[in-house]
């Protein structure tokens, strides 16, 4: 039986070439209907770096003698996401641990909160399932102290058996400093035959929305303000800049939380009142944004010969930045159109993030292909040429 050799006669190449042709075309196919796929949000990588800050908060305070203050621990994890905190705090002998609260804070799964009165420690771990803390500062713990005796009271936090964790899959601890925080207790003036004063205008503040002009994620908004001996305090929150709280119902501390607030801006509250009568009414602005913004990716193409470069295109409502990285390089600030060079030879993946004024992200990701050596390279452009 004769065989026939393609190989080496003009009919043999010509079908060796359309078969490639017809290849390079239908991998187009395919590599375009794998952007289509890909383009959607996946999970942020995070990046590690040891930045974070345990804080408490007040740094330093005026106590009266036989009053209580609420002393938050705050913690600020940087650019990574976290999801456990341990701290060891010492207290000194002129202050008495009254309580340790959970209000206001980002964990949800608490394995220590022990208090030694013996050895002064308060120890507190604490944590949160994926992903994690994904704001710029959230509350560990409060704790309530009552003041027994006059003098300077240095609350600390030990940073050697401390620790913030990053929400990696290693638990890498990320912690870097601490900032502890310094109390003076003093005995309050006697009380004088003279006509009580109405209560005093109170400082409002907030561990969770700190500066009033900027949008947080978290809509759990947490009031922080200093009582006076003898004095009732009505709170509230809603959408009107002067506000005035009820006065049937008080605040039991000087801490308290308001769940689950929907976007947008807010006021809260705070007006003391004592056997004088009604002290004047302290306003917070308060700004919750949860919503992330939308992220368009668009590329020019998906499949490219060795050297190539690749044009990227982003848009987003609502966003402020947009961060671009390749493989697992870091993110990098970008802005669109962005041309990409050196992609190496085979499949890779771009990824886009979009990050509004809260600090929200959305994130995107396209897959090119690159292709290399000769043949490759020549059906791409024969491809290109047929078909463009």
């Amino acid at each position: 039986m004769r065989k026939i050799f393609l190989s080496h006669t003009w009919a043999g190449f010509l079908a060796h070439t359309l078969v490639m042709v017809l290849a390079g075309f239908l991998g187009g196919k395919i590599l375009t209907s794998a952007l289509n796929e890909t383009i959607q949000p996946i999970p942020s990588p995070t990046q590690v770096k040891k930045e974070a800050r345990l804080v408490l908060s007040p740094p330093s305070a005026l106590v009266a003698k036989g009053s209580r203050i609420a002393v938050r621990i705050l913690v600020y994890p940087g650019s990574v996401n976290i999801n456990a905190v341990g701290a060891t705090i010492n207290y000194p002998r002129n202050l008495r641990v009254v309580e340790l609260s959970r209000l206001g804070s980002f964990c949800t799964l608490y394995p220590e909160e022990t208090v030694s009165p013996n050895t002064r420690t308060i120890r507190l771990a604490c944590g949160t399932p994926n992903p994690g803390l994904t704001t710029s500062s959230g509350i560990v713990g409060t704790v309530i102290f009552e003041a027994l005796e006059n003098g300077q009271a240095s609350v600390t936090i030990k940073q050697a058996s401390s620790s913030v964790h990053a929400n990696d899959g290693k638990g890498t601890d990320v912690l870097a400093t601490v900032e502890n925080n310094v109390l003076t207790i003093a005995t309050p003036p006697a009380p004088s035959s003279a006509k009580i004063a109405l209560p005093k205008k109170v400082v409002l503040t907030s561990p969770t929305h700190p500066q009033p002009d900027h949008w947080y994620i978290s809509n759990n908004p947490v009031i922080h303000w200093l009582q006076e001996k003898g004095v009732q305090y009505a709170f509230s929150l809603d959408k009107n800049p002067q506000g005035v709280p009820d006065s049937s119902t008080f605040a039991k501390t000087g801490l308290e939380e308001f769940p689950n607030v929907a976007d947008g801006v807010w006021y809260a509250h705070v007006r003391g009142r004592n056997s004088a009568g009604l002290g004047s009414i302290s306003h917070l602005k308060i700004q919750i944004d949860t919503t992330p913004p939308q992220l368009n990716v668009q590329t020019d193409r998906v499949t490219l010969a060795q050297n190539e470069s690749i044009e990227l295109n982003f848009s987003g409502e609502d966003a402020q930045e947009f961060y671009v990285k390749v493989a697992n390089e870091s993110f990098t600030l970008a802005s669109s159109p962005l041309k990409i060079l050196n992609l190496t030879n085979g499949e890779n993946s771009i990824y886009v993030q979009a990050v509004d004024r809260a600090g929200n992200i959305t994130q995107k990701s396209v897959k090119v292909y690159v292709q290399s050596g000769f043949w490759e390279g020549l059906w791409l452009q024969i491809r290109r040429l047929l078909f463009r």
